[in-house]
């Protein structure tokens, strides 16, 4: 394992959102992003977040990443790590998903001005 980067701040100018990945690293030669959990369990949403981060990260010239990880530790010592590379479906879900709660919020705001 080879850390790139850790706690790195992202940006998509495409779709205006930003956040902070936990980390890049190279892993058996394969680029990977990857996000640290401490829940109890690897929820599906995740993955979500990580595609958010990977379609950042191109946007700003990385060439290629191959997946993305989650690796959880658990507060009860539990380990766990999977890894996903279905990146269209996941980053298309994040993208609607962020439609939904601007919607949610212009609605929220429109409904105190009255």
């Amino acid at each position: 394992v080879e850390f790139k980067a850790s706690e790195r701040k992202i940006y998509s100018k495409k779709y205006n959102y930003a956040g902070t990945c936990d980390f890049c690293a190279v892993i058996d030669g394969k680029n990977i992003i990857g996000d640290l959990k401490t829940s109890s369990g690897i929820w599906d949403e995740y993955w979500l977040q990580t595609a958010a981060y990977k379609q950042a990260l191109l946007e700003e010239g990385v060439k290629y990443i191959h997946h993305t990880i989650i690796i959880r530790c658990g507060k009860d010592g539990s380990f766990e790590v999977k890894e996903m590379n279905d990146f269209e479906n996941h980053i298309s879900a994040f993208v609607s998903a962020l439609d939904l709660f601007r919607w949610q919020k212009k609605m929220k705001f429109l409904s105190t001005k009255k």
